[in-house]
């Protein structure tokens, strides 16, 4: 063989021997920040069974039901005259008053004041059971008759 030969053969095998150990390279990850881990995370198993130690998604509390209640030129309205509520229940007592004064529920000692024109919101969980009376505390008006049961 001659020189001549041998210098494109030369060429022409180094690009072929670099064509096939660049199919052969391998990808890695690109390595871990600090602080990190360069561990896969897992997919969850779907055919798993669930954890029977896991505590189960909190259920969201229910709203409050809200008793709306107005009081004008000394008429109560919004309500009847007697409410009952379930003894656990989550309410709201909404008043609106054309006079300032105390809104007072009795047996669970709620209270808060009423600007004339203004309104308040009395929240309240009902735990005792009986029947409480909700009134203007001031004027001694009785807005309805709370029954927990």
């Amino acid at each position: 063989m001659s020189c001549r030969f041998a210098v494109p053969i030369a060429a022409v095998c180094s690009v072929l021997l670099a064509g096939c150990a660049a199919g052969d390279q391998t990808v890695s990850a690109p390595p871990a920040r600090p602080g990190t881990s360069a561990a896969p995370t897992a997919s969850p198993d779907p055919t798993a069974s669930p954890d029977p130690t896991a505590s189960p998604d909190p259920t969201p509390a229910p709203a409050a039901r809200i008793l709306e209640v107005r009081i004008s030129g000394g008429e109560v309205s919004g309500v009847e005259p007697r409410v009952s509520v379930s003894l656990g229940e989550s309410i709201i007592v909404r008043v609106t008053s054309d006079v300032a004064d105390e809104v007072h529920i009795h047996g669970y000692d709620v209270r808060q004041q009423v600007a004339a024109g203004g309104t308040v919101a009395l929240p309240l969980t009902a735990t005792i059971p009986g029947g409480f009376e909700v009134e203007l505390h001031n004027l001694g008006k009785q807005l309805f008759q709370l029954r927990v049961a």
